[in-house]
């Protein structure tokens, strides 16, 4: 407990104070007018307590004229010790600090503000101390670590929603996006969604252009005639072919004529043929002569020879070689070159198949065939016009004697040539099927509804792979989200943890603590309030509140200050400090100190009373008790009520000097004589030479109220209302309750302490002890 206060420097209005002759007992009454130093006293006890330097480097001493440094020695007996430990504040740190166990608790204004109202009002941090007082260490420091804990949390919070606006915007699940397993590079996701994007492009353009798309030009397969080779072996039937003779005799008569009468010319005969059109009668068509018989067997024999047999044999020949020419211009005119080109400009008009792999294949091979075919074409012309002319010359021969055989027509190379060109035209044509294949699909592709169906496709597709890209892009990202929701989810377990545990463990001590609060508001004369406990997760940390109801209807917590007194929150704030003290253990009641600085405000005697009985009793199971108080009713109703015995007791005050508040030894008999009691012993003291204060007036109201004490009920009796000291004695005069003879002998002390009387301020020291002696000597011997 404390014994003594050796030094206090600087220290509020404490600037140079020794009271190391204040020896402080297991109850303590230390009295002080406001702002004379109790809450400082308070600060320095709660700066031991809690190891705190704040509360006293901030109350450094102002004005400090010489220049003090901070200095404060206090000493201590610790528990099961015998000699005094001295604890030294040297303006930065206690030194030692209490030890383990050992508190000094310390009730004043600040603990109000700090637990239970700042001002009028009740803030959360009010409820956060509250908390930290109620459940102590341990608690507190489960407490604490679950606010820190929260506030961890929050940032965690803070931090994932910054890396979801900042990383993962337009992410619909990021969970799903951070699991998703990616098995290509990002340059072979890129060129997908390249390819892709193109598709798409091309796609919207046609849905965009869709009549215009479905009109374009197509590529057409190559149109070769058959082989030449037949069309060679027909050539040479019809050049080799012959007549042959029906009528053998007319056969031979023409042909000894022709040998005999004319030049015997391959195209006789058909000159012959031709003349016998030219027969209309018995005369020479050329001529006119008759013709004579002999004549006439000749033309018989002509006619019998060159019969209806011969002249169809003539026609259709004729006619065929007619057609043979024109029959190998299809051959060697035909458009391969123009549809050729024609078919490469059509494939121009496909860019979105282009795009293709394997259709742009098609097109470096089209290509390629393409100049095979239009060299084998050149070839074949070529060809075709050295066989024509051989054809033209053939034909004429056979022309001049028809049904006479003539060589066959020698186109063997023609034949060869034509045979490569139609191969390289079925490779190309075989190609261009492919090609044609996929322009067909293609235009079946012109929809609408399949183009925006394809589209919505490909845009699934592409979101698909920019979500994988951008997934390996922000690797680091993901793992770094990964762990703040790792980490978030951890701490929000083991926040649910502390907080069940604290629960579990604080359950019933609450109860019995709320209990004990009811129990000590009401016996400190607040009946009508109801205290209870409000628990609440919000903030950081767990706290534990206060809910009220008076006369059993519930306040809001708005309206909870204005419903409680001055006296109340006291009251209130005295029952929370008190019920903590309560229940500690003996162990921990007999390690503690009580400094109490006016727990009570109230002039209610009932208050005041068991006010009192509560810190009486609390004397045998604290090891000390430490009052504080600017209030002497109060301590003069302790001291009239309280059971104790004077050697266990100290009672101190606070005085003002002219630069610095002292503390001295005081007397009990300070607080519990009454006014009359306390002039008694000053005048008594003036006389004895203990001090030459001014008794004047203390004399005058003594020697007034010792008229009316002795004569109190002849006053009653007499109904007596005089104000006035003479009307007064005159009344008790005229009444006959005091002699004229005693009324006579008072008027001089009367007439000589009215104020200012020169009877009084005009005499010596001497004479106003004697003259005090005379008065007493009146009041005690003859009044």
């Amino acid at each position: 407990m404390l014994k003594h206060i050796q030094d206090i420097k600087a220290i509020g209005p404490f600037l140079d104070d020794h009271p190391a002759n204040v020896q402080f007992e297991p109850l303590t009454f230390i009295y002080g007018e406001n702002c004379y130093g109790k809450t400082t006293l308070c600060d320095i006890f709660r700066s031991l307590d809690e190891n705190s330097p704040e509360y006293l480097t901030i109350r450094e001493s102002v004005p400090n004229p010489d220049g003090h440094r901070q200095h404060v020695q206090l000493g201590l007996v610790a528990p099961g010790a015998s000699a005094e430990t001295p604890f030294i504040f040297d303006g930065n740190a206690w030194n030692p600090t209490l030890p383990a166990g050992t508190r000094l608790l310390v009730f004043d204004t600040d603990f109000i503000h700090r637990n239970v109202f700042t001002g009028q009002v009740i803030e959360r941090r009010n409820r956060e101390n509250l908390t930290n007082f109620i459940l102590g260490d341990a608690g507190r420091v489960k407490a604490e670590r679950i606010g820190q804990l929260t506030s961890h949390l929050r940032a965690l919070s803070r931090d994932i929603q910054q890396q979801q606006a900042d990383n993962f915007v337009g992410i619909e699940n990021i969970n799903t996006f951070i699991a998703l397993v990616v098995d290509k590079t990002p340059v072979e996701i890129q060129g997908i969604i390249d390819s892709l994007t193109n598709q798409n492009e091309d796609k919207r353009a046609l849905l965009e252009n869709l009549s215009s798309a479905a009109g374009r030009a197509e590529p057409r397969l190559l149109g070769v005639p058959d082989e030449f080779q037949p069309f060679v072996r027909r050539v040479n039937d019809c050049l080799i072919k012959t007549y042959q003779r029906a009528h053998l005799d007319a056969a031979r008569t023409v042909s000894t004529h022709i040998q005999q009468k004319t030049m015997a010319l391959p195209n006789t005969e058909q000159w012959i043929s031709h003349g016998l059109d030219h027969l209309h009668n018995e005369d020479c068509p050329f001529c006119g002569q008759d013709l004579n018989d002999q004549a006439q067997i000749l033309l018989a024999a002509y006619r019998e020879h060159f019969d209806a047999a011969f002249s169809r044999f003539v026609t259709d020949v004729t006619e065929a070689l007619h057609h043979l020419p024109g029959e190998l211009d299809v051959f060697r005119n035909i458009g391969l070159r123009q549809q050729i080109m024609e078919n490469a400009l059509a494939i121009t008009e496909y860019p979105e198949l282009a795009k293709d792999v394997s259709f742009a294949q098609f097109i470096t091979q089209h290509n390629l065939l393409s100049k095979e075919v239009i060299g084998c074409w050149e070839s074949w012309q070529t060809q075709c016009d050295s066989a024509s002319q051989l054809l033209t010359n053939r034909i004429n021969t056979k022309r001049e004697a028809i049904h006479i055989g003539v060589d066959e027509w020698d186109c063997q190379d023609a034949i060869s040539t034509y045979a490569i060109l139609a191969e390289k035209a079925l490779s190309y044509n075989q190609l261009l099927d492919l090609i044609i294949g996929r322009v067909s699909e293609f235009k079946r592709g012109l929809n609408a509804g399949v183009l925006s169906h394809e589209i919505t496709a490909l845009e699934s597709q592409r979101a698909e792979l920019l979500l994988m890209l951008r997934r390996q892009q922000s690797a680091d990202v993901c793992v770094r989200y990964a762990e703040l929701v790792k980490d978030r989810s951890d701490t929000s377990t083991l926040i649910d943890t502390l907080r069940k545990e604290l629960d579990e463990e604080q359950a019933q001590f609450l109860e019995d603590y709320f209990d004990s609060i009811n129990s000590l508001f009401s016996s400190l004369g607040s009946s009508s309030f109801s205290i209870s406990k409000v628990q609440t997760r919000r903030g950081n940390r767990p706290v534990v509140g206060l809910a009220a109801t008076y006369s059993g209807v519930p306040i809001s917590p708005e309206k909870l200050p204005a419903f409680f007194s001055e006296s109340d929150r006291r009251a209130l704030a005295l029952s929370i400090f008190w019920a903590k003290a309560h229940l500690m253990t003996e162990q921990e009641k007999e390690a503690s100190v009580l400094i109490l600085d006016d727990p009570v405000t109230s002039f209610d005697e009932g208050r005041i009373e068991r006010t009192i009985r509560l810190i009486d009793g609390a004397r045998t199971s604290f090891r000390q008790v430490i009052v504080l108080s600017h209030y002497p009713r109060f301590l003069k109703s302790f001291f009239d009520r309280a059971h104790f015995q004077s050697g266990s007791i100290q009672v101190a005050r606070i005085f003002k000097t002219q630069n610095s508040s002292k503390l001295e030894t005081a007397s009990i008999i300070d607080f519990t004589e009454t006014e009359h009691q306390a002039k008694l012993r000053h005048i008594v003291n003036f006389i004895e030479n203990q001090h030459r204060e001014d008794i004047c007036l203390d004399l005058r109201v003594f020697l007034e109220e010792e008229v009316r004490s002795r004569y109190g009920k002849q006053i009653l009796d007499s109904r007596i209302t005089s104000t006035g000291f003479r009307d007064l004695l005159d009344a008790l005069k005229d009444s006959g309750a005091i002699s004229e003879e005693l009324r006579n002998e008072i008027e001089p002390f009367r007439l000589s302490l009215n104020p200012g009387h020169h009877t009084w301020v005009g005499g010596t020291h001497e004479n106003k002890v004697a003259f005090a002696s005379d008065v007493l000597d009146f009041v005690y011997s003859r009044l």
